[in-house]
């Protein structure tokens, strides 16, 4: 858990949804997509026997073959062997998570005031 926590603040830190507005850093935004990714992969390949629903959603997101949820796939960093190109995410929206908002969070509502 402490892997995919440090993803995650790797990935807020980073702000790749800003370097996506500089072309010049378009080499950066892949290098962190692409580091977040694969500790997203090899986590939910790890995860598979624990919380197999939910790790099957993230590789099927990932577009990740069956062929390739093996434990050994977990020491292949980077996809070394595989074209880029076909690993692309798939189009589908999928919610890992439904986002909790505590009331505390919830925005307050203006009183209106009738007259």
């Amino acid at each position: 858990m402490a892997t995919l926590h440090s993803a995650n603040l790797f990935f807020e830190t980073t702000k790749p949804w800003e370097m996506r507005k500089v072309p010049q850093r378009k080499p950066e935004l892949e290098v962190t997509l692409h580091m977040v990714m694969e500790t997203l992969r090899i986590s939910a390949i790890i995860l598979l026997p624990i919380i197999p629903n939910l790790s099957e959603k993230i590789l099927d997101k990932l577009n990740v073959p069956k062929s390739d949820t093996f434990w050994s796939n977990t020491k292949q960093f980077n996809w070394s062997d595989i074209n880029f190109k076909s690993r692309a995410l798939l189009p589908e929206k999928i919610v890992l998570f439904q986002r909790i908002i505590s009331p505390k969070d919830e925005p307050k509502k203006k009183k209106k005031i009738k007259l």
